[in-house]
């Protein structure tokens, strides 16, 4: 054989062989290059699913929130009208509390008016009660020389009242006729009532149960009577103002004691003299006082 065509062919196949050894890597890689590259792509895909996935969970929580936004966003305007309106009745409030204020005031004024009035009636009232036990203290002083069991005294809650036994003020069974001792005691009464022009004197007549004789009526006839015919000795005889004075019966039915008893009887038969202070004087004075504190 040719030496020159074996050698040719020697490196043929050297060639061939050099050519199939390439292409199958060469194939080997490409396969490689495409198994990567579906790896990745998968891969890629999962991730893409994966984003779509948090996504959506995102445009839902988003769609949630704007939802809730809009519901925050509409409390909010309530709040604030709530607050507004609110704001509006605190200023309207304030307007009131200061018209309060002012009226407060003022009727806080007019209270303490009305109490420096009470104030001022309840000294006229003490002034008065104390000119007429004052009145009774004098009337004690004057009568002390006659025997306690013709008259007693006494003074109540500004009012004063002398009281004459009838047994020894009147003859017996008498509507008109006073005994000295009776006209004696009457006289001194007077001389210390006059020095009083403020005071009022109602004479009272009083009877045990007993009925009177048949000259009178009934025991009121006789009990009105009897203090008439005092009235009248205290103005005819010892000048006292009339219009200081008034008469009245009450017979049997006004008892200081018990008519089982003659001891009570005879302390039922008596002649009262009520003495209180004028009702047309105080309301002069209570007028006056009215008047004056109006002027302040």
């Amino acid at each position: 054989m040719n030496p020159l065509y074996t050698w040719l062919s020697f490196l043929g196949l050297i060639f061939l062989l050099s050519s199939c050894v390439s292409k199958k890597k060469h194939l080997e890689e490409i396969n490689g290059l495409q198994s990567a590259h579906l790896q990745q792509s998968s891969r890629l895909v999962n991730q893409i699913n994966r984003a779509n996935e948090v996504i959506d969970t995102l445009k839902i929580q988003l769609a949630v929130r704007q939802g809730e936004n809009i519901a925050l966003v509409g409390m909010q305007n309530k709040l604030q009208a709530r607050i507004d309106e609110l704001e509006g009745m605190n200023t309207q409030a304030a307007s009131q509390q200061q018209n309060l204020g002012a009226t407060i005031r003022q009727k806080d004024a007019e209270i303490e008016r009305l109490k420096q009035l009470l104030r001022d009636v309840e000294t006229i009232i003490d002034v008065r009660d104390q000119q007429v036990e004052a009145l009774i203290t004098t009337l004690q002083n004057a009568l002390g020389h006659f025997k306690s069991e013709l008259y007693s005294l006494n003074f109540d809650k500004g009012k004063g009242t002398i009281s004459l036994n009838t047994d020894e003020l009147f003859y017996s069974g008498s509507t008109s006729r006073i005994q000295k001792t009776g006209q004696e005691m009457l006289a001194i009464i007077t001389q210390v009532l006059s020095g009083y022009p403020g005071v009022f004197v109602t004479v009272v007549g009083h009877t045990d149960n007993k009925q009177p004789s048949s000259s009178y009526k009934d025991n009121w006839n006789f009990s009105a009577l009897q203090a008439a015919a005092v009235v009248r000795m205290l103005t005819d005889e010892f000048d006292m103002s009339r219009n200081q004075l008034i008469a009245a019966g009450k017979g049997e039915f006004s008892p200081r004691a018990s008519n089982e008893t003659s001891e009570g009887r005879k302390l039922n038969r008596r002649i009262e003299l009520i003495i209180e202070p004028r009702e047309e004087n105080l309301i002069r004075e209570l007028r006056k006082k009215v008047r004056e504190m109006e002027m302040n």
